[in-house]
């Protein structure tokens, strides 16, 4: 490999080791328990089961919520400037998913329909 190409992998590899920490951020707050201070998202499970969900811009793995209960979802910081996000939710007892634009600051309905969750994104 050309030097000039190994330089720019090992910038590569530096970049990608400084913002990886920022994309799991998000996830170690959110699971943390403790009020959140600035900018989330609220996802609130209204069905019998387990909804697992997914920021599809920073989580890597699904994580889920409880039923009947609600989390939320930091924005890491790198990443403030965002309006919006898309979450991904499905639930394992219906094996479905939906997939919804969420504004950063609201909130994600996930209800139980007839056949499929349903996914509500609010303000």
């Amino acid at each position: 490999m050309p030097i000039h190409q190994m330089g720019m992998v090992a910038l590569l590899v530096a970049g990608l080791a400084v913002t990886t920490p920022a994309f799991a951020q998000g996830a170690k707050k959110a699971a943390s328990g403790e009020p959140l201070v600035g900018p989330k998202i609220t996802i609130i499970n209204n069905t019998p089961a387990r909804v697992f969900y997914r920021v599809r811009l920073w989580q890597q793995e699904d994580t889920f919520v409880k039923a009947g209960s609600t989390m939320d979802v930091a924005v890491p910081d790198n990443l403030k400037a965002l309006q919006s996000v898309v979450v991904e939710a499905r639930s394992r007892s219906q094996w479905d998913k939906c997939s919804v634009n969420v504004y950063v600051g609201g909130k994600l309905v996930v209800d139980e329909g007839k056949e499929r969750i349903i996914c509500t994104p609010t303000r």
